[in-house]
């Protein structure tokens, strides 16, 4: 099982950055809209209604897996083919 480290870096301003580090697959996430979308692809594909801060660490670490084998590129490929 993978350790979650959870990281927030501020930036000037208002922006709020949450880092995620993914302890198996040796990166670092940014939580961005592109993130956002992405997680509301996969509470769409898994039927998950709650927000990803409420899932447990497994949970999460699923997500994550998930995320890895769902790249920008082939959610944009499958939102382009949903719009059709």
């Amino acid at each position: 099982m993978s350790n979650l480290a959870v990281s927030k870096v501020a930036e000037p301003a208002v922006k709020l950055e949450i880092k995620f580090q993914i302890n198996d697959h040796k990166d670092y996430h940014t939580w961005s809209n592109d993130e956002v979308r992405a997680y509301q692809h996969y509470q769409t594909e898994h039927h998950e209604k709650r927000a990803f801060g409420q899932l447990s660490s497994r949970e999460q670490e699923v997500y994550w897996n998930w995320r890895h084998d769902h790249p920008d590129d082939s959610l944009n490929d499958q939102r382009r083919k949903d719009n059709r």
